[in-house]
């Protein structure tokens, strides 16, 4: 029985520690981009963390940002998060693209900083970037 049970664990971490998590690249990348863990609308930022309403769900999600400063539009270029403005369409890949009871921001994407700019739905539903 022992040995049943380590074979299945030694089978688990393996698979788990060669899982890849690829961030996207700004301005683009040939590379398979992992998915995004949440994709919404910015409700409301600070230094620490964004608030974002989780498209899927409705529900309010809080991201720590750490040290992260910059977010990376859709469609090139980059800016600020504090310069971001409430109500526009983000997706967020976490640290190591893994979710958590706390999550924390690795890449933000913002679709465009313009609220009167939307996407349509497939940008909160497609996966990779």
């Amino acid at each position: 029985m022992k040995k049943t049970h380590i074979f299945i664990l030694t089978i688990f971490f393996a698979t788990f520690s060669n899982a890849k998590c690829v961030y996207p690249v700004p301005d683009g990348s040939e590379e398979k981009i992992s998915d995004r863990n949440l994709a919404g609308h910015l409700i409301q930022k600070n230094e620490q963390k964004i608030i974002v309403k989780d498209y899927a769900s409705n529900k309010l999600v809080s991201i720590r940002l750490s040290r992260l400063e910059h977010a990376y539009s859709a469609f090139g270029g980059d800016e600020e998060i504090k310069k971001l403005n409430i109500g526009i369409a983000v997706r967020i890949w976490y640290k190591f693209c893994r979710n958590s009871a706390k999550p924390e921001a690795a890449y933000i994407e913002y679709f465009s900083n313009n609220n009167a700019d939307q996407p349509k739905n497939l940008y909160f539903t497609q996966s990779g970037q």
